[in-house]
């Protein structure tokens, strides 16, 4: 695991080293997810586009054999939340 360390300026903002923005592909304009647990741990990701986010639901349409409807999305949704919510109690 890589460690950096983050300074921040008197408006709130943090810059990200060269190295870490290449390691995770980060651009300018790049959304990130900042999220933190109980424990003040923190986990830093690139967010997913909304295309890439669709590309991870093709499989359950083609699963289903026919287009997906909000009702399927609204349950994939709602078994993903469940899964990570499994996973972060572990």
């Amino acid at each position: 695991m890589n460690h950096f360390i983050l300074t921040v300026s008197s408006k709130g903002q943090v810059t990200l080293p060269a190295e870490l923005r290449q390691k995770l592909g980060i651009e300018t304009g790049t959304k990130l997810t900042l999220a933190v647990d109980d424990a003040g741990e923190v986990r830093l990701r690139k967010s997913k586009s909304l295309l890439e986010l669709a590309g991870s639901m093709a499989h359950v349409g083609r699963e289903l054999g026919r287009p997906l409807t909000q009702d399927d999305i609204d349950a994939a949704i709602t078994v993903a939340v469940g899964e990570k919510e499994a996973r972060s109690r572990r």
